[in-house]
């Protein structure tokens, strides 16, 4: 068993608050599929919440499995990265301007917390297409008027 890192983030971006704890587990995916869902309803979260799991597995190197409110389990998550590697700065596991390489199941991100509050956070990845379909036209308020 490993200590892990729990962090629960409710807001948007820009205006992140963060919840740590710490737990001790096996796995990060057993952890985010059955932990996951009660953190994102938990009370302290009228709204729910994303949940990212986190294991540090060394000095500058995070494993992170994302519960996504209303989701589930996601295969990437660039919000929860980014709020994974401002936890491990401000929590002293990491250092400001220094990339921080956090290893979800869809792939790597690297991201940099700046030293200077008034930089952005980067975020550095691929990108890639995992789905491509057509959604129907947005109904008018005349075409719902006439459906009624």
């Amino acid at each position: 068993m490993r200590v892990l890192d729990v962090i629960a983030s409710h807001g948007h971006l820009g205006r992140k608050y963060l919840r740590r704890g710490r737990r001790l587990v096996s796995a990060l995916c057993g952890a985010a599929r059955s932990l996951g869902p009660t953190i994102e309803r938990d009370p302290a979260f009228p709204a729910g919440t994303n949940v990212e799991f986190v294991r540090r597995e060394r000095d500058d190197v995070f494993r992170v499995w994302v519960w996504e409110r209303g989701c589930g389990i996601t295969h990437a998550c660039g919000t929860g990265a980014c709020a994974v590697a401002a936890a491990a700065v401000a929590g002293g596991l990491a250092s400001f301007d220094r990339p921080l390489t956090m290893r979800l199941p869809g792939g790597d991100l690297r991201v940099t917390i700046p030293s200077d509050p008034r930089a952005g956070v980067r975020m550095c990845g691929p990108a890639r297409l995992v789905f491509q379909g057509n959604a129907p036209p947005c109904p008018t308020p005349e075409t719902i008027r006439r459906r009624r």
